[in-house]
């Protein structure tokens, strides 16, 4: 695994987690006295999704990366078990304070992110990303099952499943359509 990886070069020495859960790079250079000194160069690197990610060129240049909070938590905490992630306590994604990093599993985040942070994954209707259907759609299926129509028919021409239609139906999914 390429956290594993990673873990190994802070354990060597080339990278330093600090108590405020920043990742350094440890650069040496030469003086011209010859001495060697250390200079620190943040590793973390801001992804899209607001999480921090920590990158080491391995042999053949090719590239291992590792999320920052992950080795922070392994750094101060120790290895994270099977079945568990590492939770924000106050979901900015980019403090990885180990104070701030718990252990979860990825339903007690989802549990965390409603009843905590107030965040609502509300991906019911068109909000679904993988939604095949809207809302006029919906309620062309629901004037159909109300004429009789079968639920086999309707889903050939939607492009759906016959249990999708069946769904609709039942008032378990599109609740909210009129």
């Amino acid at each position: 695994m390429q956290e594993r990886k990673i873990f190994a070069l802070v354990v060597r020495g080339v990278f330093e987690v600090d108590s405020a859960g920043r990742v350094w790079r440890r650069k040496k250079r030469m003086s011209n006295g010859g001495l060697f000194t250390i200079r620190r160069v943040r590793a973390e690197k801001e992804m899209p999704n607001g999480y921090l990610v920590v990158r080491a060129k391995m042999g053949e240049g090719k590239y291992v990366k590792c999320l920052a909070h992950r080795l922070v938590w392994e750094c101060w905490h120790g290895p994270i078990p099977n079945g568990q992630t590492v939770n924000h306590k106050n979901g900015d994604k980019a403090d990885n304070r180990p104070e701030n990093l718990e252990l979860a599993t990825q339903k007690e985040q989802a549990k965390h992110a409603r009843d905590v942070l107030g965040t609502k994954a509300d991906w019911r209707g068109t909000k679904n990303p993988s939604a095949k259907l809207d809302q006029k759609s919906v309620a062309d299926i629901r004037y159909l099952l109300s004429v009789g129509a079968r639920c086999v028919d309707i889903a050939a021409d939607f492009g759906v499943s016959d249990r999708t239609i069946s769904a609709i139906k039942r008032g378990r999914i599109w609740r909210d359509n009129p």
